[in-house]
Order: structure tokens, then sequence, then C-alpha cells
């Protein structure tokens, strides 16, 4: 007996054989082929289980050294995985294990899959588990990203588990390149195109770098026609930090030179009203405002940020101030 090898696309092999015997001392299989084949395994054992979570858990160490990630075990969507874990899944070193094999913030900025009760399971579960899912990025601040990205029904949850976002220069030099931007009239809906600076204020030193920031997140919203989510993300930033409330003496310092005065006693109308406060005299913030930003600091280098609120000895009404809630 004698064997032809034939070459074949996927397969090379190292044959010997005899007059009537013979045997492969080697097969190798295409990279591609045996990935591929593998994916599909995997994929389908998930997807038939009764027990798809421990599956998960058992697969996952798979999927990374195989694969390196989810996003490359399942090229056009891996929120299916997500999404068996967000309702079925209560252990967190799971949710952990299966945090670590994606890239979590850029799922959640650009991923139309993600929204607010699933970032809430997972950010509740890496808190549990004392899993850091920000610690790689570094395109900024999450919070301020969600503006920035208009995820604006992302930023209660973020603000749950996060005291204040950070201002960062990254954030800074993206929000402030120059642009044309349709700003409305004092009296009508109709927008007008006006060309300005939007770092130009600080840069001529008539306001920090960090107000001129939050200034250009408060006339976006305006620009906008906000969302009943971005007036509450707008509000709820301004209940996390300590920063003095803009006036209207300060609008017209900042960008008195650049937008009409009508269109600015707008902005300040508009601001004041989503913050719910007295924003006519340039003031610090009361002691009561301090306090609550020194505790929720605490709370969160602690990993106690929002679970150590309960555990305080206050009472209800306070408690509901340290989340945000007024």
């Amino acid at each position: 007996m004698r064997l032809r090898l034939e070459p074949a696309h996927d397969f090379r092999s190292k044959v010997f054989y005899g007059d009537n015997t013979f045997h492969l001392r080697d097969i190798f299989i295409d990279e591609e082929a045996y990935l591929e084949i593998l994916r599909q395994f995997l994929t389908e054992s998930i997807e038939n289980s009764s027990k798809k979570v421990a599956l998960i858990g058992k697969y996952i160490k798979t999927i990374k050294q195989f694969f390196g990630d989810l996003e490359s075990f399942q090229s056009e969507s891996f929120s299916w995985l997500l999404y068996i874990i967000y309702y079925e899944c209560n252990d967190s070193q799971i949710v952990k294990e299966v945090l670590s094999a994606f890239d979590f913030p850029m799922w959640v900025f650009y991923s139309n899959d993600c929204d607010s009760e699933i970032l809430d399971f997972f950010l509740y579960h890496a808190r549990l588990s004392e899993c850091n899912v920000w610690k790689n990025y570094t395109r900024g601040d999450p919070i301020i990203g969600c503006f920035l990205h208009k995820k604006y029904d992302f930023v209660d949850i973020l603000l749950k588990y996060i005291n204040v976002p950070c201002f960062v220069e990254l954030d800074y030099s993206f929000n402030t390149l120059q642009r044309k931007s349709k700003l409305l009239t004092s009296n009508t809906r109709n927008p007008i195109l006006i060309d300005y600076y939007r770092g130009q204020p600080a840069r001529e030193r008539r306001i920090s770098m960090q107000r001129n920031f939050l200034a250009l997140m408060i006339l976006d919203l305006f620009e906008n026609l906000p969302s009943d989510e971005g007036v509450l993300a707008l509000r709820l930033l301004w209940r996390a930090i300590a920063d003095s409330f803009f006036t209207l003496s300060e609008w017209m310092l900042a960008f008195g030179n650049q937008l009409d005065p009508e269109i600015l006693q707008q902005v300040d109308k508009f601001y004041s009203e989503i913050i719910e406060e007295d924003t006519s005299l340039r003031s610090p913030r009361t002691l009561q405002q301090h306090c609550r930003v020194t505790i929720r600091k605490t709370l969160y280098d602690c990993q106690k940020l929002p679970n150590g609120i309960e555990l305080l000895n206050l009472d209800s009404r306070s408690k509901a101030f340290l989340r945000l809630e007024n």
C-alpha cells in the first residue's frame, strides 16, 4: 500500500508510509482555520448550554489566550455575551473576569448596546470585586467623556461610583478647538453661525482653563436644545463639584467679545434654571456643599461609594444629599 500526499490549503503533514502500513507523525492545521473552529465551538457551546454563565466563566481564559479579547473573539458584536452575564450572573468574580477581556470604556462610549442599566450592573460588580475598569482609559475623564460623546444618561450612573470628574488637559484640548458654532438668536430658535475660539477666554486669562471647559459644556447643551438626560447630567455635575456658580458678569467677561450679550443672558437664565440655584451674585459654594464633596471623596478613596453612604449615621435626607438627589 502506498499513500500519496497531496497538499491541502488548510493542512500541512509529515507522512511516513510502507508497503502495508503508514502513520502521520504530525498534522498542522492553519491557524486561522483552527481559530474559526474554536470560535464556533465556544459560541455554540455557550448558546446551547443551560448553564451559560458557568461556561463563560470557564471559557474566558481560553478566549483571552487564543483571541486576546472579546472584540477579536466576536468581531461583529460580543454584546450578547455581556447580556448573558447581565441577566443571569450574580458572581462578581466572573463579572471581573469578563470585564478584563474587553475594552470597557470603548464599549461604553461607542457601542449602541450599552445602556444605563447594564452600565450600572457592571460598575456595581466592579466595585464589589475591586476591579478598576478605567485604569487603561487614557482619553481623559469618563464623566467628561459622557458629555463629549453625548452619553448624558450615563452621567447619573457614573456619579454613583465616582465622586467628581477630573478635568484633564486632553479633554480640554478636545473641546476647545476652533470651530463654527450654531448659537441661537436671542428671540427665536433659528440658529445663526458665529465664528469663535472656544478656548480663547482661557488663553487670554479671562477665566481659568477649568472654568472655560465648564462654560463650554453649558454652551454646548444650550446650543443643542438638550434632552431631559442632558439637563439632569449637568445638574448632577454641579451638585458633585465645589466650583462656584457662573454669574452673568462672568459670562460677559469670558465671552462678551465673542457672543451677543442677549444670547449670554439667555445662557445665564438657561444655566440657573438647570442647576436650580440663584446665580445672580458670585460667591463660594456653601459649607454644606464642600462637606458633600469631601465626604464623597473620602468614600470613593476607600472604595465605599455608593454603598458606604447607607452605613453613615445620618438621616435619610442627608444620605439623599450625598447621593446627589437634592
